[in-house]
């Protein structure tokens, strides 16, 4: 897909975004928790596939009143993974509703700092060109099966915008030299 395309395409999913966002209110329902903090590609306008993230700052939030939090969200769901991620201090779903992957992170101890400093760190730091350059690299690699489970977004902006890739050769150099997969699907 050429430049344009890649921008229309980002554009087209951020307007579903905001049109999917309202019909289950995920905002009023999260709120329910805490502060709501979004997250992820639809903030920092690298959208190429379905996939939401929501930050919650919860302060002293217990496992029972999370999952009552989510149940409207989750009754709705296709599919549900949660964890209790005690090494990030977290309540962690991931939710598949009506085509879109949805991660939610409640944090009963207070949202870590970096969370929100990573997101407007990325944002300061998107120059069209870099943005053009994420997008042709994240629209590679949305459909591979190890997407975003074990090569993440995270992978794909710290090789552009702290190891100077640029294309998805060096993006495989940069994540073979990590061990992670390369866009085959397997360490070269």
């Amino acid at each position: 897909m050429n430049d344009e395309g890649l921008l229309e395409r980002e554009a087209e999913l951020q307007r579903e975004a905001a049109a999917f966002v309202e019909d289950p209110r995920l905002s009023d329902v999260l709120g329910r928790a805490g502060r709501v903090v979004p997250l992820g590609s639809a903030v920092t306008g690298l959208m190429v596939w379905r996939d939401l993230d929501f930050g919650v700052d919860a302060p002293a939030l217990t496992s029972e009143v999370a999952w009552e939090t989510m149940r409207p969200l989750i009754v709705r769901c296709s599919s549900l993974r949660y964890v209790q991620d005690d090494d990030h201090g977290r309540h962690y779903f991931v939710m598949h509703i009506d085509g879109w992957k949805i991660d939610v992170s409640l944090w009963p101890a207070g949202m870590p700092p970096e969370v929100e400093a990573f997101r407007a760190e990325l944002i300061a730091r998107l120059a069209d060109p870099l943005r053009i350059v994420l997008l042709h690299l994240k629209s590679a690699w949305c459909s591979s099966p190890v997407y975003p489970e074990v090569v993440s977004a995270w992978q794909i902006y710290d090789a552009v915008l702290n190891h100077g890739v640029r294309t998805l050769d060096e993006l495989d150099l940069y994540l073979d030299a990590r061990g992670f997969p390369t866009s085959t699907g397997s360490p070269l």
